[in-house]
């Protein structure tokens, strides 16, 4: 939230708020935060507060009790950043301690699982942006309803592992039979007579063995689908034949008998992968129900981001306020064409590409592109696996010790079957020029069997179920944005952005619509420049949202255009900045007086915009701009 927007919303929060005792409890307030919040946040923090209410002071006259509702209200962003602050103090109703422990149980009663139970910090700053909309204290908030929709869904399917049961049987009896006797006389040397002298009965015990091997049936219940608030995760199995002795399980007498019985292992259903989407459908249900504006969504996301909450492939129904503009969500169009060509030869989607240059280096902007294990480059390849695993130092993780002149020879990387790629055509197969590592990646993914299974080429590539995610979800987001920059006419302006108009220029119900407005129809919508000109503003306005007006002079006449709603933090020019015709200023949003996103342009000739708007001409209708 900028200094603008801070003003705007403290504005309207405060007559909702004036009502309030505000006095001594919001010394407490702001004392227990500026204990407990982290000493630097604090400082930012403050510095915005302390603007907001100079302006409001210097400008408005605004009475002090407004003054401090809207210091709670921009401060906000203080509460929410750290969940577990004491707001419950020594005269509520119910202990800090207390509420805790009642939000603890709920999260833990929620899932056997740890793994799927929402986090503490994520039901806490829910909580606390309803406590700040909807003016409850934080004993009167009902956790339950929120920790229940936040629940996981686990399902379970049920498997047969294969047993071997051997039974051994030992039976002891005795017998009686009669034998003879006889007596063995000696007469002089070597000898013998034998005389028979009758028979008798003799007592022997036998011993029988028997061995009998049967096959067992056991039930195993594994987990099948896991639906978190986060992401949606579902598990396949197998069955393994296995190789396993047999071990005595029980030992029992009967009689006679004793019977041992063994048991061995044979066949078992055991983990085969995991499909890991994200999914925040959950999530979505929580800020739907809840309805919170704009601003506080906002707040819940910075919340969120300084808890170390995961937002990781959030694309719902609010994307716009989880995206930071969303200009980093923007395919670099002086990059296209090495995706597009590597995409020609090697049959891998641009947008696969383009992914994994985004999850491996930020699209080249990180500083030092060498990772904790040794992977460099822009795309992030293994030495080894760029030269090729036969090259004599490889092994390991694939660091190994390839001396550079090597590591960029395409010889040597035939010699050893890496996968690095001269695709410039330099003599150099280089995975520090752009070119050949987009190309490199492409090669790499297509002999991984891109065109037959693409997650498993892309874990190829980087073995991690979560990598594969985010490649996913950031080849579904390029996809839905990129094309979305109109071409650059020949014409006075270009337009300004992709996206049917939704409302022409002239009179409605509202009153006159002195400008057009360009409807949103993919998650991340470019703006550009209609024409050369210099910026002349770039602020945030109650009305026009966050917005940029710019100048021009076209054929010795100055014209002026505005670019209004854009998302919040998207722009990205500044006063006084020069701009060329087509280039990106901001991302089409729903800021200010906006009940949809939306771009809203006006063109205004003889001099450029006033507040009268008298200088405003049709967009459409002029005929400047081939639309």
């Amino acid at each position: 939230m900028n200094f603008q927007q801070g003003i705007e919303i403290g504005k309207e929060k405060a007559k909702k708020h004036i009502k309030k005792k505000v006095g001594q409890a919001v010394k407490k307030l702001i004392i227990q935060i500026l204990k407990k919040v982290l000493m630097k946040l604090v400082l930012l923090i403050v510095k915005a507060i302390m603007g907001a209410v100079a302006a409001l002071v210097a400008v408005l006259g605004v009475p002090l009790a407004i003054i401090l509702a809207i210091v709670i209200i921009i401060g906000g962003a203080m509460f929410i950043l750290a969940p577990s602050l004491g707001l419950i103090d020594s005269d509520s109703p119910r202990t800090q301690q207390e509420v805790r422990s009642e939000l603890e149980t709920l999260i833990t009663n929620s899932s056997t699982d740890p793994a799927y139970r929402p986090p503490f910090e994520l039901v806490s700053s829910i909580d606390m942006m309803r406590i700040i909309q909807e003016d409850l204290e934080p004993w009167e908030v009902e956790f339950s309803p929120i920790v229940n929709t936040l629940s996981p869904d686990l399902t379970y399917e049920d498997f047969e592992d294969t047993y071997e049961i051997k039974t051994v049987t030992t039976t002891t009896r005795e017998i009686t039979r009669p034998i003879s006797k006889s007596e063995l006389y000696i007469e002089g040397a070597g000898t013998a007579q034998v005389i028979d002298s009758g028979t008798e009965q003799v007592t022997e015990t036998i011993t029988e063995v028997n061995t009998n091997v049967t096959e067992q049936k056991e039930k195993v219940t594994l987990l099948k689908t896991a639906h978190a608030w986060n992401r949606l995760e579902t598990f396949e199995y197998k069955e393994t034949a296995l190789n396993n002795s047999f071990k005595l399980v029980e030992v029992k007498e009967v009689g006679n008998k004793k019977i041992e019985v063994y048991k061995r292992k044979t066949k078992e259903w055991v983990f085969d992968g995991k499909d890991f989407e994200y999914n925040y459908s959950k999530f979505d249900q929580i800020l739907n129900e809840l309805d919170l504006e704009e601003s506080a969504i906002k707040l819940l996301v910075e919340a969120l981001k300084e808890n170390n909450v995961p937002l990781d492939g959030y694309m719902g129904n609010f994307f716009d306020a989880f995206i930071d503009g969303g200009m980093g969500m923007m395919v670099p169009q002086e990059y296209m064409k090495f995706y597009k060509a590597a995409e020609a030869k090697y049959k891998v989607g641009w947008n696969y590409l383009a992914a994994i240059h985004w999850v491996e280096t930020k699209f080249s902007t990180i500083d030092i592109m060498v990772s904790s294990v040794g992977a460099i480059g822009h795309t992030q390849f293994m030495p080894c696996t760029f030269v090729g695993w036969a090259h004599p130092s490889c092994g390991g993780v694939g660091k190994g010790n390839i001396p550079d002149k090597e590591l960029k020879d395409p010889a040597v990387i035939k010699k050893y079957g890496g996968y690095g790629v001269d695709a410039n055509n330099d003599g150099k197969s280089d995975p520090w020029d752009l070119e050949d590592a987009i190309f490199s990646t492409a090669h790499y993914l297509s002999k991984s069997g891109f065109s037959s299974n693409v997650k498993k080429a892309i874990r190829n590539y980087n073995h991690s179920d979560k990598y594969v995610a985010d490649v996913l979800h950031y080849a579904e987001l390029f996809t839905s944005t990129q094309g979305e920059i109109p071409p650059v006419s020949s014409g006075t302006f270009t337009r300004p952005a992709s996206g049917p108009i939704t409302s022409d220029f002239g009179k409605r119900s509202g009153g006159m619509h002195y400008g057009v407005d360009i409807g949103k129809r993919a998650n991340v919508v470019p703006i550009v420049a209609a024409a050369d000109g210099t910026v002349s503003r770039s602020y945030y306005s109650s009305t026009y949202g966050e917005a940029v007006f710019i100048q021009h002079v076209i054929d010795g006449q100055k014209w002026e255009t505005v670019y209004a709603h854009m998302v919040s933090g998207s722009r990205r020019v500044q006063v006084g900045e020069q701009v060329k015709k087509g280039q990106t200023i901001g991302i089409m949003g729903n800021t200010g007086e906006s009940y949809g996103a939306h771009l809203h342009f006006e063109i205004h000739k003889n001099g450029g915009w006033n507040a009268q708007k008298s200088n405003a001409i049709s967009p459409t209708k002029s005929g400047l701009i081939q639309w």
